[in-house]
């Protein structure tokens, strides 16, 4: 890699394992790298609370992709990328205009890809109409028995267990009394990659609410949904999510799946220079969480690439999913063969999207104080002072990355977190805080 002139990376997508990467990279790499984000949107929408829409919440959140720009000098080049070149160290752009890259991350997701004929799958915001139209022939009784059916290859199905659950919550609200609800996937246990702890309390809150569980979905005639081995049952209509298929670029190398290949730094196989993160890879689990992890692996990599001091460290994934259930909602987390499942916060902040960088962007973007999100007094005292001590971490981390790169508003912001947790700003913050302020003194 030349490291004559000043290192460019170029990103390409605009989800969360893009984003993810480029305030991940800037807060490990400071100002040292050009940084452009290759995306068609111009926005990032927070999709992990589409699902509720169709019971009456607002429309997801979007963040403007040229607020990257203002807050972190990262570009955005609103384009389709047509195929990669890396032994020009290039990408040609929809039109035929080439970027140049000295470190290039893909992040494309998967495409998403209907399976089951005669079902609404739920992709996201445009769904939402289907769903209520589901929900519309529940109140007026011609619906009376409604399945969801998990697809039987890659996905990620945590969404549909909420849809479910906030069907089943919103059923009760109703007063509904006659529906029946089922759910058919090929897990032997719900939402099994957390592990058994998380995976049981899933299971209840379907118990509870009544629904039902069976095999694995194969086909669907409009009156009937047939069984991976057990009898059909009966559905007026069914509700799936998409099945994932590989989004290739040309150029690069990818599975019979369509997915691309990649190793524990999520360096891409065979090709110097190009990493992948998210739905876009091999990776068997397909999920935001652990494309922001994957994202902070990638950025640290690219970062001592590019001559940065920093020594990057394989990617080991935690599971973190927060399930809304039309009630009170259950945090899930799979860890190195443990399992947790609470009511409660298990992480900070405690928000569906568990990014490293960018949850506390998202959170300071739409004006939402991480000092406010307190954890519930039913939270286990030893789980408690792990999350105020993961809470001061972070905290500390975000400041200093923050104040590298000059936001000396947003450092002392985080103080002031750190402050709330402990009470007192110990005397090693308390001196950054007075230097900090003087550095803003200095500058306005």
């Amino acid at each position: 890699m030349d490291h004559a002139h000043q290192p460019r990376v170029v990103i390409v997508g605009g989800g969360v394992g893009a984003l993810e990467a480029a305030l991940a990279l800037r807060a490990i790499a400071g100002p040292v790298p050009t940084i452009e984000v290759v995306s068609p949107s111009d926005t990032f929408v927070y999709r992990p609370l589409t699902v509720t829409e169709p019971f009456g919440a607002a429309p997801s959140a979007e963040l403007p992709l040229s607020a990257l720009r203002e807050t972190h000098d990262v570009a955005h080049v609103r384009s389709t990328v047509a195929a990669v070149h890396p032994d020009a160290h290039e990408i040609e752009l929809e039109g035929g205009d080439r970027l140049r890259y000295d470190a290039l991350l893909v992040a494309v997701g998967a495409r998403p890809r209907a399976w089951l004929d005669g079902a609404v799958t739920f992709r996201g915001h445009g769904d939402v109409p289907a769903v209520q139209e589901i929900l519309q022939g529940i109140r007026e009784g011609r619906i009376d028995d409604l399945a969801f059916a998990a697809p039987p290859g890659a996905s990620w199905t945590l969404p549909l267990y909420e849809l479910a659950l906030l069907t089943a919550a919103w059923v009760a609200d109703e007063n509904i009394t006659r529906i029946n609800l089922a759910f058919a996937t090929k897990e032997q246990t719900p939402l099994a990659d957390f592990g058994p702890a998380a995976s049981a309390t899933v299971r209840d809150l379907l118990g509870d609410r009544g629904v039902r569980m069976h095999h694995q979905a194969t086909g669907f005639d409009g009156r009937l949904l047939t069984l991976d081995g057990e009898p059909a049952i009966r559905a007026d209509a069914v509700i799936t999510m998409a099945e994932l298929v590989g989004n290739p670029l040309p150029g690069l190398p990818h599975t019979d799946e369509d997915f691309i290949p990649t190793d524990d730094f999520a360096a891409v196989d065979g090709v110097p220079d190009v990493w992948a993160v998210g739905d876009a890879t091999n990776y068997p689990v397909k999920q935001g969480g652990l494309a922001a992890q994957q994202a902070d692996t990638a950025a640290a990599a690219i970062a001592a690439a590019i001559g940065v001091p920093v020594t990057p460290e394989k990617s080991d994934p935690v599971m973190r999913g927060l399930l809304l259930t039309g009630v009170t909602s259950a945090y899930l987390r799979g860890d190195k063969g443990t399992s947790d499942a609470a009511f409660d916060p298990l992480w900070w902040p405690p928000t569906k999207l568990a990014g490293r960088y960018l949850a506390p962007y998202l959170a300071d973007h739409h004006q939402i104080d991480p000092a406010k999100q307190q954890l519930h007094d039913r939270h286990p005292v030893e789980a408690a002072a792990k999350d105020r001590e993961e809470m001061r971490r972070l905290a500390v981390e975000f400041a200093e990355a923050d104040a590298r790169w000059g936001d000396y508003e947003s450092a002392l912001r985080w103080l002031r977190t750190i402050e709330w947790v402990d009470g007192v700003l110990p005397i090693e913050h308390d001196e950054l805080r007075r230097r900090w302020e003087s550095e803003l003194a200095a500058s306005r």
